[in-house]
């Protein structure tokens, strides 16, 4: 399409049609992608510049519509263009320095997976020593996690009471963090080495391991023992 010829609706194409599980509203995906401005082909985004692909809820509002209508109905190994109109994309409003207003975009997105998980059941009330205590609930499969590896995962929070203070599956989206450089509390960087893809691991995390004699905000009191169930659904590096 001539770049001055700015389409006044979402244009789709298939580069290469997928052979796995079919994306539908809802659905978790792992994708790759790269963004341009149609008017000049200046890139502003690419998941392959980070090395790491994406994990997003489509259809469900998380991304701008022109995805969340455009990527609905690939399949794993698909490869799509995405020419997405300003009122499908950032709008009037533009974002930030790299996407003026009323710019039409265009993603090329690779859709890497469409992820098959399930929910962990909330963790009965325990005791938690004053060690760490890891149990593997589903061993996975793969190279194991190191310190330093970038991971992808789901997981659930509780106090040892089984009272959920925080769960990445409430908000449909995947967590993606840094394992054994601080970036996380010392429970997840010391429990989640050794971690599979496909794993599920329950960590009983004593409160030095934890938010200590500080708490976190009122959902976790000071000096409190947690509990996470964490899904290992990607290696990132």
């Amino acid at each position: 399409m001539p770049r001055d010829e700015r389409p006044n609706r979402l244009v789709t194409r298939d580069i290469a049609i997928g052979t796995g599980t079919q994306a539908g509203v809802g659905d978790v995906l792992e994708v790759n992608y790269v963004g341009a401005l149609l008017s000049d082909g200046t890139e502003f985004d690419a998941s392959w510049n980070r090395s790491q692909t994406f994990f997003v809820p489509i259809g469900m509002g998380a991304v701008i519509p022109g995805w969340d209508q455009g990527i609905v109905g690939m399949r794993e190994g698909g490869r799509r263009v995405l020419i997405t109109p300003p009122d499908l994309a950032y709008g009037s409003s533009g974002a930030g320095s790299s996407i003026p207003p009323d710019a039409t975009l265009v993603f090329v997105v690779d859709l890497v997976a469409v992820l098959d998980l399930q929910p962990p059941a909330i963790p009965e009330p325990t005791e938690v020593g004053a060690l760490l205590e890891v149990e593997d609930l589903v061993a996975g499969t793969g190279d194991p996690v190191e310190s330093g590896d970038t991971v992808t995962v789901h997981y659930l929070g509780t106090l040892t009471d089984g009272t959920v203070f925080d769960a990445s599956w409430r908000r449909g989206m995947p967590f993606t963090t840094t394992i054994g450089v601080g970036m996380v509390i010392p429970g997840w960087d010391q429990g989640i080495v050794g971690m599979r893809e496909g794993g599920r691991r329950l960590l009983k995390i004593p409160s030095d391991l934890a938010y200590g004699e500080r708490g976190s905000g009122a959902a976790i009191p000071p000096d409190t023992p947690l509990l996470f169930v964490v899904d290992l659904i990607r290696i990132q590096s």
